[in-house]
């Protein structure tokens, strides 16, 4: 895996292209999310994963996204992110985040999401 390759991910996402995100994902891929029950949501498997993108993309639509550093060491990878969306009301909120990448080769086999929300 490369940085520019896990950039071209981000830009993916921020497009909502879950067609193309799932051309980076391994067979056996995992997708931890940063929202649900408890800690966030984990979604085991291509469909569960697919299923799980398509949920957090709607989720988080509303929002003006922007990547920030990715850093690529061996099968691991951390990418930063953030987000800026209205609350109800109108008021801006700022929402920041990291993804926690593993690797096999040139397939993402599990993706971690985390976030902070600021408002």
């Amino acid at each position: 895996m490369t940085a520019a390759r896990l950039r071209a991910f981000g830009e993916a996402w921020s497009r909502g292209d879950v067609e193309e995100l799932m051309t980076y994902m391994s067979d056996d891929c995992v997708y931890s999310a940063s929202v649900g029950p408890e800690s966030g949501r984990t979604y085991p498997g291509r469909e569960q994963v697919r299923h799980g993108f398509v949920v957090m993309l709607a989720r988080d639509s509303a929002g003006e996204s922007q990547d920030g550093p990715v850093v690529v060491r061996g099968q691991w990878s951390s990418a930063e992110w953030s987000y800026v969306c209205a609350q109800p009301g109108g008021t801006p909120v700022e929402v920041r985040g990291c993804d926690l990448f593993h690797f096999r080769g040139d397939k993402i086999v599990e993706k971690d999401a985390l976030r902070k929300v600021f408002g």
